[in-house]
């Protein structure tokens, strides 16, 4: 049996899959080994063998320099990426691992072109797998989402392996990697959706205003010292009772994807609903405030509060305020009815995955 005489049912886990081949499938394994010792593919009975690749390198016989450039030779000019990316997904015989997968698609003598096309193809689980591997870095995620070869719909899939799988840190030193560090010294109204830097710093006495309805930041480090105010932006404030005046209107959101964190201030109250009509005697009870919109927070960021509704005297109570919704001002006989609001969609914690 060749080069395969060797193998004993003990040593590994592969090997002893490739003990339990019958004597076609090690002529099948045999000529990979050549095939790959040559880079001729056309060694190969047929195609459907190449998903044995990886057997002849965990058994010693080729090296991965030789598997990464036999790989690139099979995508090159057999258009063979869309038949490896298969192997990717469906893992025949437990051959290719991630450890594997990682490996191959990193070496040089493959190539990010190559592997990007071979990806393209792969399914999103194996993408996710791939993203959050601890031996696949930033730089090489960087590079690939970067080539051209790799469709649009795998950039996401590497993207968001990591986001759905809490990797959140790996995902924004991917996002800042090519960035540059910014300082607000002055204030400023924000009209940018979102702002991506290595380092963003507000310094103290600064404030910013948040023209969006979301102010957005994303950064390796984020140090606010001054604060962050988008108001006016949420959900509109309640009715008023009879004779009362409306709620105000709810608070913007802000979202901070950051390693770490100092938040500081970060007013995202709404404002304060109307004085009611004090004439009036009769009537409803104020509305509920119209909800706000959605939002996501880092752990630590105060919840956007709709303002409190108006009253007339301190004996009629006034509608409360809730998350991006005002609440409704009061009548001199009637309460003003609690603000709507949608509560948080998402809670990030700076310090749910390390890596």
């Amino acid at each position: 049996m060749g080069g395969f005489s060797t193998i004993t049912p003990s040593s590994t886990n592969i090997a002893q899959t490739v003990w339990s081949y019958g004597p076609r499938t090690l002529t099948d394994i045999q000529n990979m080994v050549v095939a790959i010792q040559n880079n001729n593919p056309n060694v190969l009975a047929t195609l459907g063998d190449l998903f044995y690749i990886p057997a002849p390198y965990y058994n010693g016989q080729v090296s991965l320099t030789q598997v990464a450039s036999f790989v690139s030779n099979l995508v090159q000019n057999y258009n063979a990426a869309g038949i490896i990316a298969s192997f990717i997904n469906s893992d025949p015989f437990s051959l290719w691992h991630m450890d594997f997968v990682t490996n191959l698609i990193q070496s040089p003598y493959l190539g990010f072109t190559n592997a990007s096309q071979i990806l393209s193809a792969a399914s999103t689980s194996a993408l996710a797998s791939i993203a959050m591997s601890t031996n696949v870095p930033v730089t090489t995620i960087l590079a690939l989402i970067s080539n051209a070869a790799l469709v649009a719909t795998a950039a996401q899939g590497l993207l968001y392996g990591l986001a759905n799988n809490y990797y959140y840190n790996k995902l924004i030193y991917t996002i800042t990697a090519n960035a540059a560090s910014l300082t607000f010294s002055t204030g400023a109204v924000i009209n940018t959706n979102v702002i991506i830097a290595q380092s963003i710093t507000i310094e103290s006495g600064v404030s910013l205003t948040c023209n969006p309805k979301t102010c957005y930041f994303v950064a390796q480090v984020f140090n606010n010292q001054g604060s962050i105010s988008p108001y006016g932006s949420g959900g509109c404030g309640g009715n008023g009772g009879n004779g009362g005046s409306g709620g105000g209107g709810g608070g913007g959101s802000v979202v901070i994807l950051a390693v770490t964190a100092s938040v500081g201030s970060l007013n995202v109250n709404g404002y304060v609903g109307g004085y009611a009509n004090t004439s009036y005697t009769t009537g409803g009870n104020g509305g509920a405030g119209c909800a706000g919109v959605p939002f996501v927070i880092v752990s630590g960021v105060v919840i956007p509060m709709g303002g409190n509704g108006g009253s007339p005297s301190s004996s009629v109570a006034f509608g409360l305020g809730q998350p991006n919704g005002g609440g409704g001002g009061a009548s001199l006989c009637c309460y003003g009815g609690t603000g709507g609001g949608m509560l948080p969609q998402f809670t990030l914690s700076q310090t749910t995955r390390a890596s």
